[in-house]
């Protein structure tokens, strides 16, 4: 097949939807498929692998570098089209006829209800972004939702007289991780320090207030811990006020972003992987990929959270942040026995099987 994939959102930029995109890539290309990269925000150049165009990333006119990019293509010569984010969806509503929206695949990942029907902001009110978003999930020949709860997420965002025809289109698909790289959970600290590792965007209702509430209570128990934090994000400069205003800038590190490919061997050299978003979670991929390396995570019991964690077995699902002082303060991460099957269902090669399947379909 000739695949064209269209992604605002593309490593080293952006989170969890530009790493489906490159994986997206990949297994396309594994499985003998022609691919074009459509993206504002690679860095990838043209390769053997897979062609990349770039419109220019212009500020709110995105769009128009978009539509101005693919007038040079021929839509009529790709079999499938993947709208791999937001942006990508609303251009194809913007600019795609029926034809070509009838063979396009829409990917959800998270935010599209609050950003599109429940809370858009206000250049998204203005240019409706509602209306072409509406068109190309209502068009669209298939829709992936990255978990069971974002398929019941999305659906519950519908208006009534759309919701059964959407609904029928929408597939569950996990995305993929590396079972290869798997690891034992065990005690790798041989050191009485507790060594914990956050990996996010640095934003308030990330949880991130959590780490200076947490990394009180730790000192105030005479725990010998180091808590570093991965990410960057616009929370980040007053987060590091405040951990220097409450005395913690020798156990808290803030380390900014760091290449996705690095982040394994920053779990693998930690005890316990803790992060209390208060978002409605799709999914969590950082929760998938901290137990793979042996590192055990902590998330609460809710959202999408909850099918990325299995409780008691290679992490722990809490209810309230109160739950989280004893797990760490007697150090019960060590007492789980990791069962790399748990996570098969997440592998390279099962995701790269659901998604060539459903652009056969």
């Amino acid at each position: 097949m000739n695949i064209l994939i269209i992604s605002h959102e593309f490593p080293p930029s952006g989170g969890g939807a530009g790493i489906v995109a490159k994986q997206y890539c990949n297994y396309f290309i594994e499985n003998d498929h022609s691919v074009t990269l459509l993206s504002a925000t690679a860095r990838e150049k043209n390769s053997n692998l897979f062609k990349v165009i770039k419109p220019t990333n212009i500020k709110l006119l995105w769009p128009i570098a978009y539509y101005f990019k693919l007038k040079e293509l021929n839509l009529e010569n790709y079999d499938r089209i993947i709208l791999n984010d937001i942006g990508a969806t609303i251009v194809a509503g913007l600019f795609f006829n029926t034809n070509i929206l009838a063979k396009s695949i829409i990917v959800l990942h998270g935010q599209e209800p609050e950003q599109v029907y429940e809370n858009p902001s206000c250049i998204y009110k203005i240019i409706n972004v509602e209306k072409y978003y509406h068109r190309s999930i209502l068009l669209s020949k298939k829709i992936i939702a990255v978990s069971f709860y974002m398929k019941s997420k999305f659906i519950d965002s519908l208006h009534k007289k759309d919701k059964k025809i959407i609904e029928s289109k929408i597939i569950v698909a996990y995305s993929g991780v590396d079972l290869k790289k798997s690891s034992h959970l065990k005690n790798k600290n041989k050191n009485k320090k507790i060594k914990i590792i956050t990996v996010s965007r640095i934003e308030k209702d990330k949880g991130i207030d959590d780490i200076i509430y947490l990394s009180n209570k730790f000192k105030s128990m005479g725990l010998d811990f180091d808590w570093t934090v991965i990410g960057s994000g616009s929370y980040l400069k007053k987060i590091k006020k405040i951990t220097l205003k409450s005395n913690l800038n020798d156990s808290v590190f803030f380390i900014g972003k760091i290449p996705h490919d690095n982040l394994s061997s920053y779990y693998e050299m930690s005890d316990v992987f803790v992060l209390l978003s208060r978002l409605k979670e799709s999914f969590g991929l950082v929760y998938l990929e901290s137990q793979l390396c042996g590192c055990p995570a902590i998330g609460l019991n809710q959202y999408g959270v909850k099918e990325s964690i299995f409780h008691n077995k290679s992490g722990f699902l809490v209810n309230n942040i109160e739950e989280i002082i004893p797990i760490i303060s007697n150090k019960l991460y060590e007492e789980l026995v990791f069962d790399v099957n748990l996570f098969s269902e997440f592998s390279n090669s099962k995701a790269k099987e659901r998604i060539n399947r459903i652009i056969h379909e």
